[in-house]
């Protein structure tokens, strides 16, 4: 569980690990610790897995950095010593005590670097591979440090679809979030230049954001970087996969970043969380131990079915493949975790006598059979750390209850005063235990007891029930109140959040593909009165295509065809003649190929098309490939792309048509493709 209390006044007091606990000085910790951002049931000394551990688990919540499994169980891991990135398939028959050269083999033999230590021009020699990962289109994803670049490889063929260099990084590690986006950690190349240690963002068609980060980030040395788990229901929560979670869409969620200052929880806006507690499931999620002693891999890509196992998979003491440094599993130390734990706080000073405290609020994690105990004491006079322990039971207020099911929010039991001290009981099953990431401390109350008559406060007993009593409706006036001032926020187009963003468009007859990113709609609703001001214009589509496609500059290209009256013969644009009759009303519009890669892509930017041009118009659409080929698609500017080019099976390619380009070419053979049935390589 980790629920959030009613959005109402700020707190008077926050404590967490970013702005510290009240305990310095404090009268009693027992079986209480501190360690990452949340306190804890624990025993000094003595560690679950670490959270910044070398494998890059995040504390064993995820997949260490290196290795993937995709949803066929065929495995992947990277050895950078070697500079392969090896393959095995779960599951596949074999002898035990086979050598392990003979499970784990290279995805292609590893190529001569070239000399001098120059970038290999050759996608398919690694340099230093130090992530892998599995795209949701099943591509293969490989980190390669050493070459400065990230491959995307179509699976099972290993066909190249991108190379994505970057000039003045090496990139460390890659994450794919639950939106859609790829984020790369990267390291600036030279510490003397501009560039900066960084995380990149790209969409799922590898367009980079340039938005991101903000400019306010700072990163020092990032090495691991992970995402929040997909539920099946389609959010991203903290509760286990069978959560009953009424929202189907996926929710705009932090990134996390292991970096040599620690964890960094970043924004879906580039942004610096502040205080950002770490999600139990990132995701891919971890391999674990089953029953028969075997590794298995529960696939989220498919919940409640059974997982993948993996047998026969000799492992290390720390988890690591037996015979190498490759890590598959991080292994917990074997701790023991308190049944009971107990702290009370330092003295807290509100600097007013008679101060009555109202509310306290939590962010904290209850997993099954846990349980957490909240009292009070308060005093005009400061209390010596020795004396608070020998305060009678009677000076406390009496405990209060947090369950799983409760919102995390107590009332201050205790009567008026300037000092409190918070005493907290942690209960525990002996293997899960509570963690509180942050307590806020809200007074003082504004009680509603003063708008009633005399009579309800004469009696000091009666009086303090009633403040008592009338402090829900206070807070719920509160969130009222906070509501209202937080409206604003819902008409600006950069600080609406993005559920309330499609309401906030039908403002100005907006409507949003699903593949349009937050920033591009929120750049839509800002500049919505200049764009209806040039609707129906070439400006006006231009702008249209430009934030469906994600394209800048001057692509696409929109002709208008009574422009080619006078000339004394139709152009050729991307290998197709440009009409010369019906010149009116008539344009051709020029877009690359992988803005309508699908038909299912194209008729929605028919669709669009239609829906922005004058009733009375008509139009061509051309989509053209990278490259040039002379008298077919030449006219620079216009229908030229620079890249490469999908080689063609041997005997069917055509010169002039098919690989006459400008490009980067592909040189040696392709790597192996792996038989999912055997396992075996096959030309």
């Amino acid at each position: 569980m980790n629920k959030s209390v009613r959005d109402t006044r700020p707190p008077f007091l926050r404590f967490s690990a970013t702005t510290g606990w009240p305990l310095t000085d404090a009268p009693e910790i027992r079986n209480v610790l501190t360690s990452g951002t949340a306190l804890h049931l624990g025993i000094e000394g003595q560690r679950p897995i670490a959270l910044a551990e070398p494998f890059g688990s995040f504390g064993g919540r995820r997949i260490p950095r290196g290795f993937a499994i995709n949803s066929e169980g065929r495995m992947f891991l990277c050895d950078p010593d070697t500079r392969v990135v090896l393959t095995a398939l779960a599951g596949e028959p074999r002898p035990p005590g086979t050598p392990i050269d003979q499970v784990y083999i290279p995805l292609w033999p590893a190529r001569d670097l070239p000399d001098g230590g120059a970038i290999p021009p050759d996608p398919y020699t690694l340099v230093q591979p130090v992530d892998v990962a599995i795209a949701p289109n099943g591509d293969l994803v490989i980190v390669d440090l050493g070459a400065g670049r990230i491959l995307v490889l179509a699976w099972p063929t290993a066909h190249l679809r991108h190379v994505i260099s970057l000039p003045d990084h090496w990139p460390t590690a890659l994450a794919f979030a639950p939106g859609g986006q790829i984020y790369i950690t990267a390291v600036t190349r030279d510490p003397d230049s501009d560039a900066r240690d960084t995380v990149l963002c790209y969409d799922s068609d590898w367009r980079r954001n340039p938005h991101f980060p903000h400019s306010s980030l700072q990163l020092n040395t990032p090495t691991h970087i992970a995402a929040p788990l997909l539920r099946h229901c389609g959010c991203v929560c903290d509760d286990a996969p069978d959560c009953s979670c009424a929202s189907v869409a996926p929710l705009p969620a932090a990134i996390y970043i292991l970096d040599r200052g620690g964890l960094h929880a970043i924004a879906p806006n580039g942004r610096l969380m502040p205080d950002a507690s770490l999600p139990d499931h990132l995701g891919p999620p971890p391999l674990h131990v089953n029953a028969g002693g075997n590794l298995a891999y529960n696939d989220p890509a498919f919940p409640g079915h059974e997982p993948i196992v993996i047998p026969n998979i000799p492992l290390s003491g720390d988890g690591r493949l037996l015979g190498t440094n490759l890590p598959l599993i991080a292994l917990p130390r074997r701790i023991e975790v308190p049944r009971f734990g107990s702290l009370i706080s330092a003295m807290i000073d509100s600097g007013t006598n008679g101060f009555v405290w109202d509310r306290i609020t939590l962010s904290l994690t209850l997993p099954e059979n846990t349980r957490l105990l909240i009292s009070t004491l308060t005093s005009d006079s400061p209390i010596e750390p020795d004396r608070v322990l020998a305060q009678p039971i009677e000076r406390w207020s009496e405990p209060l209850e947090i369950t799983r099911d409760a919102t995390p929010e107590v009332l201050v039991q205790s009567v008026p005063g300037r000092y409190l001290w918070l005493r907290v009981e942690m209960l525990g099953d002996g293997t899960q235990t509570p963690a509180i990431n942050g307590i806020d401390l809200h007074g003082p109350r504004r009680s509603a007891l003063d708008d009633l008559p005399p009579l309800f406060r004469q009696d000091p007993e009666s009086a303090a029930f009633v403040d008592r009593f009338m402090a829900y409706f206070n807070t719920v006036f509160d969130e009222v109140s906070a509501t209202h001032t937080e409206t604003p926020a819902l008409f600006d187009p950069f600080a609406v959040p993005p559920e309330f963003m499609d309401w906030l468009g039908s403002w100005f007859d907006l409507e949003f593909q699903s593949g349009w990113s937050v920033q591009t709609r929120r750049e839509m609703i800002a500049e919505a009165i200049p764009y209806f001001r040039m609707r129906g214009t070439v400006a006006g589509l231009k702008r249209i295509l430009q934030w469906h496609t994600g394209l800048t500059g001057d692509l696409p290209q929109v002709i208008e065809h009574y422009r080619l009256a006078d000339l004394p013969s139709s152009p050729v644009i991307g290998g197709t003649e440009l009409p010369s009759a019906n010149l009116a009303h008539g344009f051709t519009i020029v877009l690359p190929q992988i803005s309508a890669d699908t038909p299912d892509e194209l008729a929605r930017l028919n669709r669009l098309i239609a829906a922005s041009i004058p009733a009375h118009t008509h139009y061509n659409l051309i989509l053209i490939h990278p490259g040039i080929t002379i008298g077919r698609q030449s006219t620079v500017g216009v229908d030229t792309l620079l890249g490469s080019f999908d080689p063609a099976p041997l005997g069917t390619a055509q010169l002039g048509n098919d690989f006459s380009t400008l490009g980067p070419s592909i040189s040696g053979p392709l790597p192996f493709h792996a038989n999912p049935m055997r396992g075996e390589p096959s030309c």
